[in-house]
């Protein structure tokens, strides 16, 4: 698991002068070896497809090919903690617009799910914020993300503790 999470942080930089819009990366452990998943996050510059074209960047770079599943959020999601993510896959896409199935192409040897060996599907799933209707017909304003101020939360928490929860 070190030495996983070692290689994504020294390749971090390198990938970010051929993706600049990329601000972090998290090589999902869970996602068996740091292979299978990857999710980054972006600055987004330009309203439609941006997200899209990250997917096909990294899928384009060296071991980054094997990955079978990517995920893009925006900036403001913390790629490291999975309940944002989450979070972010589940309140900001539309799995018609915004999930990409890739069929015929390359996988890592350990992927046994493939139907042969080496040779698959990916996916690649548009989490961000859409910025109009240049982005699958997105009309809608988007709402402000809420947030607990923490002294609230902390409250809760200690209230939680008194019930037994």
């Amino acid at each position: 698991m070190v030495i996983g999470k070692a290689i994504e942080r020294m390749f971090l930089p390198i990938i970010q002068v051929q993706v600049p819009e990329i601000v972090d990366m998290n090589t999902m452990e869970e996602g068996g070896a740091f292979h299978n998943m990857v999710v980054v996050s972006i600055r987004k510059r330009y309203p439609g497809g941006q997200a899209k074209k990250v997917m096909f960047a990294l899928w384009s770079m060296g071991q980054l090919m094997f990955s079978k599943i990517v995920v893009v959020v925006d900036a403001d999601v913390d790629v490291h903690d999975r309940f944002q993510v989450l979070w972010a896959m589940s309140t900001r896409i539309d799995p018609q617009r915004d999930v990409v199935i890739i069929p015929g192409t390359v996988t890592d040897t350990l992927d046994h799910a493939s139907v042969l060996p080496n040779y698959g599907s990916k996916m690649g799933i548009d989490a961000t914020r859409k910025g109009g209707p240049e982005e699958g017909g997105y009309q809608r304003r988007w709402p402000d993300v809420l947030e607990m101020r923490r002294d609230i939360e902390e409250k809760v928490r200690e209230k939680w503790k008194s019930y037994g929860l």
